[in-house]
């Protein structure tokens, strides 16, 4: 008997304010008007110094495997810049479609001179060794890399199961990124009621007396240079059961849309929410790896023969050096014995050397330093110094044996 298995894969709509094609053209293709003839794509924007994810739905399998680089490309494919170092990708299934999916993580993309505000595309290859590991290869739609960072702003928004499109049982994420746009002002949505009093015993007519005020307001947001693409993806997510403006949470969301800009892709709008001041989103990277720190040299047990002139440590992201000390100590009382500077210290990628003996005479060590003496990307400063050694004499003293001594077995 032949067993026949049949998958059965659903069409869904990519809802992602980031969403990925798999060539640059149909990344291009964003439904704008066919009478457009003055483009912008300045609304959907990032801050160099801060981090953003956003979940795939596109209906095809994306496999990197771990093995990716990422580039930001212009609309020629020309690399404007190679930021592998600060994406990360998370690989995952979307129940409903059926199609392995990403969750990117941008984090920090630092300097981007001289093409701050210019459009951009994420270009994101399988790539592993210096070379393609297949032709997979992925394009997102155009964004800038903003220069006015008073302009940048920020929404972070999730929701529960199937939500939009998006699978968040199996990307468990708060998704986010910037939109060209800023803070305007209040709305006062404060209403009192008024009610009469009964009457008294007594036939008093009744007295009309004001009820306590419902005190409510909401907030009015600017949104510059919006594309169609865009506001449509924007008006679905504002409806998610979370959605922050600049980390604080708003709900009842109205997204307004004004009249195109003369033969332009895009409009002005407006988003308008009822703000809750006690629910504050604490961003930090989701996909990216937590720092962490290890020893390279010293560890273990050696004797003062045979301890090299080095000291060694690394950690897993590039390293920054700063203002600081490092310092081997002894574990019995924490006593310093050995104090080195900055000015010690070489620093290559993430790694660290000092080019003389952690210590000079017998006895068990552990060495710390200042937080301040290495910087790190992506705002990280959190990581376990865990590093001892000892110093011991030999198994035999110099003079047991005499040179004229031999063994036998």
């Amino acid at each position: 008997m032949v067993r026949i298995f049949y998958y059965i894969y659903t069409m869904t709509i990519d809802n992602a304010l980031l969403r990925f094609k798999t060539s640059l053209n149909a990344a291009k293709e964003l439904g704008d008007s066919k009478v457009a003839n003055v483009f912008d794509w300045s609304f959907l924007c990032v801050s160099p110094v801060e981090e953003y994810l956003q979940i795939s739905n596109f209906n095809t399998d994306v496999n990197f495997g771990g093995d990716y680089k990422a580039e930001l490309v212009d609309c020629c494919d020309k690399v404007l810049k190679d930021i592998t170092s600060n994406v990360f990708i998370y690989q995952g299934s979307n129940s409903e479609s059926g199609y392995q999916n990403i969750a990117v993580e941008i984090a920090y993309i630092g300097d981007f001179y001289p093409n701050w505000g210019r459009k951009c595309y994420l270009k994101i290859s399988h790539w592993a060794g210096g070379e393609p590991v297949s032709d997979l290869v992925i394009y997102s739609n155009p964004f800038h890399v903003a220069y006015n960072l008073k302009e940048v702003l920020r929404i972070d928004y999730r929701g529960y199961g199937m939500n939009n499109g998006v699978d968040y049982t199996n990307f468990n994420f708060m998704q986010s990124f910037g939109l060209k746009g800023f803070y305007s002002n209040l709305i006062n949505n404060t209403q009192s009621e008024e009610y009469q009093q009964a009457p008294t015993q007594s036939g008093a007519v009744g007295v009309t007396i004001s009820s306590e005020q419902n005190t409510s307001y909401a907030r009015r947001f600017i949104l510059l240079n919006a594309t169609d693409y865009a506001l449509t993806k924007l008006i679905g997510w504002c409806g998610s059961p979370r959605f922050y403006i600049e980390g604080t949470r708003y709900t009842s969301n109205q997204v307004v849309v004004g009249e195109r800009q003369g033969n332009s892709n895009f409009y002005d709008g407006e988003i308008i929410g009822k703000p809750n001041e006690l629910d504050i989103h604490q961003r930090g990277l989701q996909i990216a790896p937590l720092l962490s720190f290890s020893p390279i040299y010293p560890v273990g047990v050696y004797t003062l023969a045979g301890l090299l002139p080095t000291i060694q440590g690394q950690f897993n992201y590039p390293i920054t050096l700063g203002v600081g000390n490092l310092y081997v100590r002894k574990v019995s009382d924490g006593s310093i014995v050995n104090t080195f500077t900055q000015s010690d210290i070489v620093v290559t990628d993430n790694s660290f050397e000092i080019n003389q003996a952690a210590a000079d005479e017998n006895g068990e060590y552990y060495i710390t330093f200042d937080e301040s003496l290495f910087s790190f990307p992506f705002g990280q400063s959190e990581y376990v110094v865990d590093w001892e050694f000892s110093i011991a004499d030999g198994d035999y003293d110099d003079d047991d044996y005499e040179s004229d001594d031999y063994f036998t077995n």
